[in-house]
């Protein structure tokens, strides 16, 4: 925090005033639920679990001061980072980035592929989401593809809910499209019944 970051108070000393806010916000959160009125049981669900989420937090990391030591070290290698004078302008842009950003963007793919019935998609991240999510998904590849996809078969040892749709050799994409939306009419024909 900025108070820590001019020395006006330590890492030491602002840890526990950073863990009451936290727990703060918690509390404005509950608040905040019970007057939901669209899904009051959801809103107060997730607002419990933000407040479980802090004290469980607050009852791994604090009480312990070897434990209370990880969350000190990792701050203040981000403060040297911060500070670095090659790295220092690009490192925060970067780490507000990835956590904000690329970390989350990953977890809500992750998420709404679970929520498919089938993903259909060439070999883009939208494959790799919906193979961690478990949920099937088609793949569609070129005749040469890269290592991951190997070659000879219609499924990937590293997601087992995908298969693959190779193009042959001298197939058009045109014609493998078509070939995967024959598969997907019997797929739908398997659903309804």
């Amino acid at each position: 925090t900025p108070i820590a970051a001019v020395g006006l108070i330590t890492l030491e000393e602002m840890f526990p005033l950073t863990l009451g806010a936290n727990i703060g916000t918690t509390l404005t959160g509950i608040m905040g639920a019970t007057v939901a009125s669209s899904n009051p049981g959801e809103a107060m669900q997730v607002a419990l679990c933000h407040l479980f989420f802090n004290l469980f937090g607050i009852l791994l990391w604090y009480p312990v001061p070897a434990m209370r030591n990880v969350p000190l070290n990792a701050c203040r290698f981000l403060g040297r980072m911060t500070a670095h004078p090659k790295y220092g302008q690009a490192f925060p842009l970067v780490y507000t980035a990835t956590v904000f950003l690329i970390i989350p963007g990953i977890c809500y793919g992750i998420a709404a592929a679970a929520n498919c019935d089938l993903v259909i998609s060439s070999c883009t991240s939208v494959v790799h989401m919906t193979g961690a999510a478990g949920t099937p998904g088609w793949v569609l590849l070129s005749h040469q593809p890269d290592w991951r996809w190997m070659t000879g078969h219609a499924d990937s040892p590293w997601y087992p809910s995908l298969t693959l749709f190779r193009r042959q050799k001298a197939e058009r994409w045109v014609a493998l499209a078509a070939r995967v939306a024959a598969a997907l009419v019997q797929w739908r024909d398997v659903q309804a019944r």
